[in-house]
C-alpha cells in the first residue's frame, strides 16, 4: 500500500506541475478555516476592542479515528 501511496500524483498541482494533496492526504469531507482570537477582558479595554461574541461554554470529544466526523456532534451536545 506504502509504495501505491507514494506514485500518487497530485490533485491540485501547482504551475510546476507539483503539489502536495493527492487522494491518499485529502479529507474526505471539505476542509475549512477559521480564526478565533481570545483575549481577557482587560485586553479587551486596554486595545479598544469591542467584542462580537464571549464563550459562555466549551466541550470536549474524542471518537475512534474512524467515526472523527461526529466528534463535533458530540462535543456540541456535551456543551448544550
Amino acid at each position: 500500500m506504502k509504495d501505491k501511496v507514494t506514485k500518487l500524483k497530485p490533485v491540485f498541482p501547482d504551475k510546476n506541475k507539483e503539489g502536495t494533496i493527492t487522494a491518499a492526504n485529502a479529507s474526505k469531507l471539505n476542509d475549512g478555516a477559521c480564526l478565533l482570537l481570545l483575549m481577557s477582558e482587560l485586553a479587551l479595554n486596554e486595545h479598544g476592542i469591542t467584542p462580537e461574541f464571549e464563550i459562555i461554554g466549551w466541550a470536549d470529544a474524542e471518537s475512534l479515528p474512524v467515526d472523527f466526523n461526529i466528534s463535533p456532534t458530540s462535543s456540541a451536545k456535551k456543551a448544550l
